[in-house]
């Protein structure tokens, strides 16, 4: 499974944003749907899991990004 990239996100007017209120972007990681139960990293950092099968799901990974080029991973497991 290739993961899919990092997008920026505009926050909607009733989000809180990162930063405080300052405008700044959010990124989120989506996944369009997963077969059932994943676990999410980036840069070698664990992000998140999900369970549920084939549903749209997103991670908030604003915090986790460095500066150049991120590898997002996906370690999908079946129950």
């Amino acid at each position: 499974m290739v993961p899919p990239p990092v997008r920026p996100h505009a926050p909607r007017p009733d989000e809180e944003t990162a930063g405080e209120g300052d405008g700044a972007a959010r990124y989120l990681l989506h996944f369009g749907a997963v077969d059932y139960a994943a676990t999410v990293w980036l840069n070698g950092r664990r992000v998140g899991e999900h369970e549920g099968g084939y549903l749209p799901f997103e991670f908030d990974v604003t915090g986790l990004l460095e500066e150049g080029a991120n590898e997002p991973e996906c370690c999908r497991l079946r129950a």
